[in-house]
């Protein structure tokens, strides 16, 4: 018949210790570092739970627990979190550190995410939670690991908070219900396979910050149709763009390189360099190409484009 644990001093909770506890509602342990496999297993009717920074958890050590879940770090605990079932996770800003390791809420039934200032997300975190709808990541969140919330396909828009310089590996990848996506000025790369998949993407807006567009950045994104890329980028990696929903790209006039298949289904590329960029190759065989007037000869001469010499011609 316990409904709530108050436990402020204790460092340790064994494996098993209050599984099946269905009547448990409230658990506070702020100082608690050690948490074994299933100690809080079947508690479903868990309102509220309170954790500060654990060193150590073992695996399904809360599956079937509902309700809010404020927690400040996790160093250690692989699919800990795996099967919960809580409606609010709250990540937040603690004095010792605040790192959440890789996998730590992988493939648990979360709905909503907040992620307080100064939170270091490993990889994978929030990978295949496909019930989570709503994150919220407050600025002074600077690093965001690999793969974090991909596979996440119930989420559907997300705001990266102003700070973020990187967004790494993976982070959306296969985020199949995602229709919106704000990037802060802060950010100067998108990196590899960064939306990969995102196939309900139909655009974005990529800020003036950007500098570099990493590999299969958005391979996949079927229905994404319009992307203004902006002047400060200067790297398209290869595949960037491939497999989505694109027929015409402008490449901004400060680029350098652009990789193998980075626009395979444009049908017009608009090329504003006045020097052609290095280009690994990789287009329709109905492209055409349009640079500028005074560079037409300089496109066709070039060893990356002289292949396309016949389709290259130049925009008013």
């Amino acid at each position: 018949y316990l409904e709530s644990v108050d436990f402020p001093n204790a460092t340790q909770i064994d494996k098993n210790l209050f599984a099946g506890y269905t009547r448990l509602k409230q658990v506070n342990l702020p100082n608690v570092q050690t948490i074994g496999s299933q100690a809080f297993s079947g508690c479903s009717n868990l309102k509220n739970l309170v954790l500060g920074n654990v060193v150590s958890c073992g695996e399904n050590t809360f599956e079937g627990c509902t309700g809010t879940l404020s927690i400040q770090g996790i160093a250690e605990g692989i699919y800990s979190f795996q099967e919960s079932k809580f409606s609010d996770i709250i990540i937040r800003t603690g004095e010792n550190g605040n790192t959440i390791c890789d996998y730590a809420f992988a493939e648990s039934r979360c709905q909503n995410v907040t992620i307080e200032p100064d939170v270091i997300l490993g990889s994978y975190v929030f990978s295949g939670c496909t019930s989570l709808t709503s994150i919220t990541i407050l600025e002074g969140v600077t690093e965001i690991g690999s793969y974090v919330f991909s596979g996440c396909t119930g989420l559907t828009s997300i705001t990266i908070p102003e700070g973020v310089t990187v967004i790494t590996r993976g982070t959306f990848s296969g985020c199949t219900g995602l229709t919106s996506v704000t990037i802060p000025e802060s950010v100067t790369e998108i990196g590899e396979s960064t939306f990969e998949g995102c196939t309900g993407l139909t655009s974005i807006t990529i800020p003036e910050s950007v500098t570099e567009i990493g590999q299969y950045a958005f391979y996949g994104c079927e229905e994404l149709s319009f992307v203004k890329l902006p002047t400060s980028v200067v790297v398209i990696r290869s595949y960037a763009f491939a497999a989505t929903g694109l027929r015409s790209i402008t490449i901004p006039e400060n680029v350098t390189s652009i990789g193998m298949y980075a626009f395979s289904t444009c049908s017009s590329i608009t090329c504003r360099p006045k020097w052609p960029p290095y280009f690994e190759g990789g287009i329709m065989n109905s492209c055409y190409i349009y640079v500028p007037k005074a560079s037409v000869m300089s496109y066709k001469t070039h060893p990356s484009w002289e292949q396309y010499a016949n389709r290259i011609s130049y925009f008013i």
